[in-house]
């Protein structure tokens, strides 16, 4: 179950990873922090401020099979044998 912790910015600053779903005050600074997956602290002040861009993206990875276009019905295949593994 996610906590609310307090505490001052150096403490969080020096904590190490936090537990996903937490969320951190700094009571010196007023700075509200949210813990990520991975423990990693995403300071809320970005997010309301726009200071931090989400849109972030790396390089995609392999595209997969098309899909069936919209409106039109899918037809069952049979996997092997169109040769694709069965996984």
């Amino acid at each position: 179950m996610a906590q609310f912790h307090v505490l001052t910015a150096s403490q969080i600053a020096t904590m190490g990873p936090g537990n996903s779903g937490d969320i951190y005050y700094a009571s010196d600074t007023g700075a509200i922090y949210l813990c990520v997956t991975g423990g990693a602290l995403f300071p809320m002040s970005g997010l309301v401020s726009g200071g931090i861009a989400l849109n972030l993206a790396s390089t995609p990875g392999p595209q997969g099979l098309p899909g069936v276009p919209f409106g039109e019905t899918p037809k069952a295949i049979n996997l092997l044998e169109e040769g694709r593994p069965c996984h």
